[in-house]
């Protein structure tokens, strides 16, 4: 009996044990937000925003995506509040389900603030009221925005007394320079800038001012064709270095012969615009180009170079076929005042700078068939100071006291139809006869020494030099008066005046 209750009591209890082991409680199933955070405007992703939720979880920052991840949410409703410095505060609420994944996207909205005005552009340089500014200058000012992050950009007007609305110059400049070029000499210039934001703000610099340098007092004058076509230069010299080289005319007609004269500052040139060869007169710095003859300079072998000055500038001598004039500079007053001897035409006329000479070359039909005479101011007295001997003679000019003349000489007595020359020198004669130099002594061979001019000391003497098969352009030397020291000082130039 009692063995077997005690069975039946064994029986229950396994019973009862059973039954405990499967009542047991069940894993609590979570839920994921998963989102992305980019600005309202642009789209772009916005990196390093805080995320943190209600009810709490974990704080985190989007990476470089804008992405972040929040895990092993327990369901239910959860408010995400973003934050990022610039952009207002953003709070969404989102609802996390079981074994789920929630999607949240969120924009976030830039915190607007006032836009401020550039500073005002200041410390120009050159600084306001500078003078003596070279033609070719650089501007510069300081300015910037007070804004960070926003760029500026400058516009630049330049102003002169004709121009007082303005010239823009430079336009959206990142860079708080600009350089200018071809101003106008001893010329006031007033220029402003304006700087600009990129919001539209603006903001004006004062108006500021400079005076450019004077006209150079360049003391010499040539031709050149370096540009394509004969134009008119002019340069200053320092010991013999060419210094302030300056284009003064530019035109489609070919310009050559230049002379200066500095008792009325005008320099006279010969130009093709105007039916053949003619005298034209300019301003030093090039400007008031008035014509001055009505015939041309003309007449065998001459192709416009038969003129000079008289010493005081008031007259100019100008060869037309076998005549020679005298006109004042302002074009009145045309006086026949020589004829050329009969089959002979003037060609190159010179005065004496202590006006009591003339000295011409008249030419045949023949290059080289020439000779120099010499005869006073009013024409009369011609007497034959070089005689027609081989070899083309040309070129004279007189020494500063009148007592000799230069002039150049072709001694290969080399005579062609075409007018070649081989061996120009050039030589220094007394008046009176009683000496003469050949100063081309240095002269390399196979050159031509043409066009000579003394310097204003008379110390030196300005000239071309070519090939004589015309293989290079002409180069202008100076070279002491005995003919030393050669120096080339341009590289393409022709018939140079030194006063």
């Amino acid at each position: 009996m009692f063995m077997n209750m005690l069975k039946i009591a064994l029986l229950c209890f396994c019973a009862q044990s059973f039954s405990c082991s499967e009542d047991t409680v069940s894993p609590e199933i979570t839920g994921d937000i998963s989102g992305e955070v980019t600005d309202n405007l642009s789209g772009s992703p916005i990196s390093g925003a805080s995320i943190t939720t209600t009810p709490p979880t974990s704080a985190i920052v989007t990476d470089s995506g804008g992405k972040f991840k929040i895990e092993e949410l327990a369901p239910g409703n959860y408010a995400i509040i973003i934050e990022k410095t610039e952009y207002s505060k953003k709070t969404v609420t989102v609802a996390v389900q079981e074994a789920k994944t929630t999607q949240a996207f969120i924009t976030l909205n830039k915190i607007e603030t006032e836009n401020t005005s550039p500073n005002q552009p200041s410390n120009p340089i050159p600084a306001s009221g500078a003078i003596d500014q070279p033609i070719r200058i650089e501007l510069s000012w300081q300015s910037g925005d007070p804004d960070p992050g926003d760029q500026v950009l400058y516009d630049v007007l330049l102003f002169t007394p004709e121009l007082m609305n303005g010239t823009l110059v430079g336009e959206n400049l990142a860079d708080t320079t600009l350089s200018l070029n071809d101003l106008d000499y001893n010329t006031t210039y007033f220029w402003q800038v304006i700087a600009k934001d990129t919001s539209g703000l603006t903001t004006n610099s004062e108006i500021w001012s400079f005076l450019t340098m004077h006209f150079p007092d360049n003391p010499i004058v040539f031709a050149s064709d370096m540009t394509g076509n004969f134009e008119i230069f002019s340069a200053g010299i320092t010991d013999s270095l060419i210094t302030n080289p300056l284009q003064l005319t530019e035109t489609a007609n070919r310009n050559w012969w230049p002379r200066l004269n500095r008792r009325n500052n005008k320099i006279a040139f010969v130009a093709d615009r105007n039916a053949g060869p003619q005298i034209f007169t300019m301003n030093r710095d090039g400007t008031a180009i008035f014509r001055v003859t009505t015939l041309p300079i003309a007449g065998f072998h001459n192709f416009g170079i038969g003129f000079c000055w008289s010493p005081d500038g008031t007259h100019l001598l100008y060869s037309h076929y076998n005549k020679l004039y005298r006109i004042n500079f302002d074009g009145s007053n045309n006086t026949l005042i020589a004829t050329a001897p009969v089959e002979r035409h003037f060609r190159e006329v010179e005065w004496s700078p202590v006006g009591e000479k003339i000295a011409v070359v008249t030419a045949g039909s023949q290059s080289f068939e020439n000779e120099i005479l010499l005869m006073e101011t009013d024409g009369s007295n011609a007497l034959v100071f070089v005689e027609n001997v081989p070899g083309t003679i040309a070129n004279p000019v007189f020494s500063i006291d009148g007592k000799q003349l230069m002039f150049t000489h072709d001694i290969s007595a080399h005579e062609v139809a075409t007018g070649r020359q081989l061996d120009s020198h050039i030589f220094i004669w007394h008046i009176d006869g009683s000496d003469s130099t050949d100063v081309s002594i240095q002269k390399p061979d196979g050159t031509n020494d043409f066009y000579p001019r003394f310097s204003p000391t008379g110390a030196q003497i300005i000239f071309a030099n070519v090939p004589n098969d015309d293989s290079a352009p002409p180069r202008i030397y100076v070279m002491d008066r005995d003919g030393s020291n050669r120096k080339a000082i341009i590289g393409n130039g022709i018939m140079a005046d030194w006063q």
